[in-house]
């Protein structure tokens, strides 16, 4: 059985009368269980109120590589620098292919 079912202490739990509380602990999924929508506002929240923090802060989660996050920060990061490269090629050759 899983101890957090087990009460440690019969005096300071409920009364045998009294109906049980939902806690963090009597759910059926996760005790850590995040939202989706509330975890995505509190992240467009962080960087749109403090953009340079979080951008710091983003360096370090990535430069740590412990986040499942990691892979993703450093897609973003390689493409700020492939997409201006990209983009200069194009208009480049739009310009040759005009002007010829």
């Amino acid at each position: 059985m899983d101890e957090r079912f087990q009460p440690s202490d019969p005096s300071t739990g409920p009364s045998a009368g009294a109906p049980a509380e939902a806690t963090a602990d009597s759910t059926d999924g996760p005790p850590n269980e995040i939202e989706p929508g509330v975890a995505f506002k509190e992240e467009v929240s962080r960087f749109s109120h403090h953009p340079r923090a979080e951008a710091s802060r983003l360096e370090r989660v990535e430069q740590e590589g412990e986040s499942g996050a990691t892979p993703y920060l450093f897609i973003v990061s390689a493409l700020k620098i492939i997409v201006p490269v990209v983009i200069f090629a194009l208009v480049v050759a739009l310009l040759t292919y005009y002007l010829s």
